[in-house]
């Protein structure tokens, strides 16, 4: 029967294993991935951290070693994006060579190529109706402002609300909290 190793050998082991003993202190990112493993980033800060923990590298480091090719973010393993070290790019892209990962989890749960078409075309038309109203509304203000500079508005016949909204403007009321007029008054929700 094998022996049981110590929790602390273990924990020590582990450590030292992933870099968290303080043996990459100082080395460059290229470094610290290649011995203590690739970052998965999936769009998050994990990449950063990593190098921070290991070997105290800030964001600004990290971002310039990736702007000289030392470390970079590539699809990878399974299908995922990890942050690798330059001697470990071809064989990242390699990993991650033929995962379709979208339509096999799709085809799996039975959906058909015919109903994804169809999701994209209804997400394309949302996103054009939604454009086209926002265009709309921007027209819409335009045509209000330059109508209102046109007869150019006398202030007095503003009602009241709107005026007193223009003098709070106009008097600098830049505490952030709302002033508006109930009749001849001024309130200030608290």
């Amino acid at each position: 029967m094998a022996a049981m190793v110590e929790a602390s050998k273990l924990r020590a082991w582990y450590q030292h294993r992933h870099g968290l003993d303080g043996s990459l202190e100082g080395k460059p990112a290229a470094d610290v991935l290649a011995r203590a493993g690739w970052a998965r980033s999936v769009g998050g800060v994990s990449p950063y951290l990593t190098l921070f923990a290991r070997a105290g590298i800030t964001r600004e480091q990290a971002d310039t070693a990736a702007q000289e090719l030392q470390i970079y973010e590539l699809p990878s393993a399974r299908g995922c994006t990890y942050v690798l070290p330059a001697s470990d790019f071809a064989l990242g892209l390699a990993a991650g060579q033929g995962f379709d990962s979208d339509m096999k989890a799709a085809v799996k749960l039975g959906v058909t190529e015919k109903e994804i078409a169809k999701l994209c075309d209804a997400v394309v038309a949302a996103v054009a109706a939604e454009s086209a109203a926002r265009v709309q509304t921007i027209a819409r203000r335009s045509s209000l402002r330059a109508g209102a500079a046109l007869f150019r508005l006398d202030p007095s016949r503003i009602p009241r609300g709107f005026s007193s909204v223009r003098r709070n403007r106009r008097e600098g009321n830049q505490s952030g909290a709302r002033s508006f007029a109930i009749g001849a008054h001024r309130h200030r929700p608290g």
